[in-house]
């Protein structure tokens, strides 16, 4: 939770990329929850964790609304871990799978994670190298095709940088 909570009071700068994921009227009950109060209301935390024995190996931020109602999310990824915070009028399934308030603690496992994190993560970096109009990528991908990609990338990147 801090992190998300981090993430709303300051931007962060990592990699030449701007983070900030605003909680806007949740900012203050996370912060009332990080130092000793209840849990927020109409809050849910899911944490997921990769089956892959080897996960992707990278971070990235998002945020974004549900289709329907009142409520938001904001994802956190780090090296095959997925946190999400899910806010204001959730769905009963989350609520009920939520990691800190639902009886159980669940901590789910999935090998999607490190999908999920690769298209993310590619699509960063096409948007770095300025190739976004030449390339897609495509959620199916493989590790080994995913590391690959990435060495490119970041090579045409650095080509970039030093022909500026």
């Amino acid at each position: 939770m801090s992190v998300f909570w981090r993430l709303s009071v300051h931007e962060w700068s990592i990699l030449d990329q701007r983070l900030r994921s605003r909680l806007d009227e949740y900012e203050e009950p996370v912060r009332q929850y990080l130092r000793g109060g209840p849990f927020p209301q109409n809050a849910a935390l899911h944490i997921i964790v990769s089956s892959n024995e080897h996960p992707f190996r990278s971070m990235h931020v998002r945020e974004g609304h549900h289709s329907e109602g009142n409520a938001r999310f904001h994802h956190f990824m780090i090296s095959g871990m997925m946190f999400v915070l899910h806010l204001g009028d959730i769905h009963p399934t989350d609520r009920l799978m939520c990691a800190h308030t639902s009886e159980r603690r669940y901590v789910s496992t999935a090998p999607a994670v490190d999908h999920f994190n690769t298209a993310i993560t590619m699509g960063t970096f096409i948007r770095q190298a300025g190739l976004q109009d030449r390339v897609s990528v495509e959620l199916v991908i493989t590790k080994e095709d995913a590391t690959e990609l990435k060495r490119r990338l970041r090579e045409q990147l650095a080509k970039k940088k030093h022909h500026h």
